[in-house]
């Protein structure tokens, strides 16, 4: 169950962008668009200097009714000198990276400074408008990345290979003292196994510190 003060900043957050919310249990509902963010923190392992948490977030909405999954999932681990600012800091890295995504594509609301992209894609089985997030790099600068190359692999990959209808993907890449650590793309929730390997074999990482960067998109079909 996450804590009440994070759902009044979730709320607060919402807000603050003209769209009016409502707290229910663990869930900060959009009215007038029927979007729905599901909150859940899960504790983990403590350190001695460090505290840790997974916020869990499961957006729903109309748009997302007939969809088999019903609920877009996402996953942000937090850290900081209480717990507080572990989900803070969680928090923060789900509004700086999907979130707008997710209230311009499935809750119609724009905001003139939102930083996503629209995009159109066309491909054998269909056509989409996508809603592109910006990069979020964590431990390095996000044009030093290179990452538009892969974007154009990742967009040759899902006209070719998705079928039609509404779908979101989420890419996650990182790295330690020069080492992969992760490189994982989800289709729908689950693991593209094709892209993910597209997504290894893109991966140079530096070969100094941590690095890791998150970008996410949902394809509304035409």
């Amino acid at each position: 169950m996450a804590e009440l003060d994070l759902l009044e900043m979730f709320a607060k957050t919402v807000e603050a962008h003209g769209v009016k919310t409502a707290i229910s249990a663990n869930r900060v509902l959009l009215p007038d668009s029927g979007l729905a963010f599901i909150l859940s923190v899960r504790p983990c392992p403590p350190r001695p200097d460090l505290t840790l948490i997974q916020l869990d977030i499961d957006t729903s909405a109309p748009l997302l009714a007939e969809h088999a999954e019903h609920v877009v999932r996402h996953s942000f681990g937090g850290l900081g000198a209480s717990r507080s600012e572990a989900e803070r800091d969680a928090f923060c890295r789900f509004i700086l990276g999907p979130f707008h995504a997710l209230l311009s594509a499935l809750g119609n609301h724009q905001c003139p400074a939102d930083r996503t992209e629209w995009l159109d894609w066309r491909g054998c089985s269909g056509s989409w408008r996508v809603c592109t997030s910006p990069l979020l790099v964590h431990g390095d600068d996000p044009s030093s990345v290179g990452y538009s190359t892969f974007a154009d692999r990742l967009r040759e990959l899902f006209v070719s290979e998705v079928p039609a209808g509404l779908h979101w993907c989420e890419v996650f890449f990182a790295s330690l003292e020069g080492k992969p650590t992760a490189a994982e793309v989800r289709l729908d929730n689950s693991l593209w196994p094709r892209a993910s390997e597209a997504l290894a074999s893109w991966q140079v990482s530096p070969q100094k510190g941590y690095r890791s960067g998150r970008h996410f998109l949902v394809a509304l079909p035409n």
